[in-house]
């Protein structure tokens, strides 16, 4: 795959000042001069016209030859700057093609770099990362990941296990040479740092795997308690049809919005109430399986109706299918028309534990639910800066975490040291698929089919 010559245009097709045509390979040098005729430089910006095979000139250009393996990919590469213009781009990434360049795969360039040994796989994922990043703190832990904190952490790991492993086989190896093998309550003292370091990486990822998501904020309740119009509030948009017919929401609506640089993910629902709409019913059903996902939820009330056993009800429910405790926050809507209690409420924005108090329509006591919503992230959006999370590391750590405690429980039940340091080798082999040091071509076909054209 290696030996084919690539190239593709490396920025967003669209008007802008710039746009650049990215060529990586053994040929990338020779279409290089052949489109510039410039003898190119090693990483000297040289202007030049670039002109296609009839050597009519197609537009200036600003040209950058890097040499291998000094350079993103570990190859040859060429970047051409050219206007950012979509017929010239194009015009320009045809002529490369027919100098003998094709067209590269999503994310063939970053692929290219990490099979030759410029990043590892971790470090791929976090480029992408930090292409689509929507926040501020998911920026951040991109950046950490490509500066290599995630991958660092992990290598100390693996190495720690190296080190145990190391001498536990030189013991099996060499049983009448080796007499300081590790006694039992040295080792388990070893394994037992391994174990908390890979549990505290765990809580890392999936730290960064919020932030790189969005914290998911479901909001249930009724029919007609204002929950579309509480998504337009706090998404600055109409995204979501409001109207007085009850039931208007019959499937998830979901948007991104930030507070305090902090991505979320608000989820509006489908009204809870007995129907004999098949559609709404399905809505509902999602509604449910939402909720045993949300990170926070938001039960939005009517405040100006009598709570009745229905909503009781609605209330144990989520309590019983909500992931974690105290995640469940009552929001009373509709203070606006509590006779002779407007004032009051205007003026103190009454909060009062986890039961708020606002009026979507007057926007009363909004400020104090974004407070609230930021209060109840914070541990996210401490000084801290975590590292990218994906399923696939979580799965790789929780499978680790699984040979480890076997790996101790062999030692306390005396077992031959044969069947820990097998444990051991298996920890090892989850660690590094995470960062690409033990991998499948199926996995990278994954990754990499999410990159775009061009990174």
């Amino acid at each position: 795959m290696c030996s084919e010559t690539i190239t593709a245009i490396a920025t967003n097709q669209g008007q802008s000042g710039i746009g650049v045509v990215r060529i990586s390979g053994k040929d990338a040098k020779r279409i290089g001069e052949k489109i510039t005729k410039k003898k190119l430089k090693i990483r000297s910006a040289q202007f030049s016209y670039v002109f296609n095979k009839k050597q009519e000139p197609l537009d200036q250009a600003i040209v950058i030859y890097y040499e291998k393996p000094k350079s993103f990919t570990g190859e040859d590469i060429v970047e051409l700057q050219v206007h950012g213009n979509k017929i010239l781009l194009n015009k320009i990434l045809k002529v490369t093609i027919e100098y003998g360049a094709r067209i590269a795969n999503p994310g063939e360039f970053t692929e290219r770099a990490y099979i030759n040994g410029k990043i590892d796989l971790v470090q791929a994922e976090a480029i992408n990362e930090l292409i689509r990043a929507s926040s501020e703190k998911a920026t951040e832990a991109a950046m950490s990941s490509l500066r290599g904190k995630f991958s660092s952490n992990i290598n100390k790991i693996v190495k720690q296990i190296i080190d145990i492993r190391s001498n536990l086989e030189m013991a099996l190896d060499f049983p009448e040479e080796h007499t300081e093998n590790l006694p039992d309550k040295e080792l388990e003292k070893k394994i037992e740092m391994v174990k908390g370091q890979i549990h505290k990486t765990l809580q890392d990822c999936r730290q960064g795997k919020v932030l790189r998501e969005g914290i998911k904020i479901v909001m249930v309740g009724e029919t007609n308690v204002g929950k579309s119009s509480l998504l337009n509030m706090l998404t600055e948009s109409s995204t979501a049809i409001v109207t007085d017919v009850p039931g208007t929401t019959r499937d998830l609506i979901k948007e991104q919005i930030q507070i305090d640089g902090m991505p979320f993910q608000i989820i509006d629902t489908a009204g809870i109430r007995k129907s004999d709409n098949k559609i709404e019913n399905e809505g509902i059903k999602r509604t449910i399986s939402s909720i045993k996902k949300a990170d926070e939820i938001l039960l939005i009330v009517d405040v100006s109706s009598t709570i009745n056993r229905k909503m009781k009800n609605l209330q144990r429910c989520l309590l019983k299918y909500a992931k974690k405790k105290g995640s469940v926050t009552v929001v009373y809507n509709k203070v606006d028309l509590i006779e002779g209690k407007l004032k009051i409420v205007r003026e103190s924005a009454i909060r009062s534990g986890k039961h708020m108090y606002i009026s979507v329509k007057h926007k009363i006591g909004t400020q104090e639910l974004y407070r609230h919503l930021s209060e109840r992230v914070s541990k996210y959006n401490s000084n801290e800066t975590f590292s990218i999370g994906r399923q696939r590391h979580i799965d790789s750590l929780l499978k680790s975490l699984s040979w480890v405690n076997r790996a101790m429980l062999s030692l306390e039940a005396k077992e031959k040291e044969e069947l820990i340091a097998e444990d051991l080798k298996c920890v090892q082999e989850e660690l590094s698929k995470i960062t690409g040091k033990y991998r499948s071509d199926e996995l990278l076909g994954e990754i990499f089919s999410k990159f775009c054209v061009g990174k």
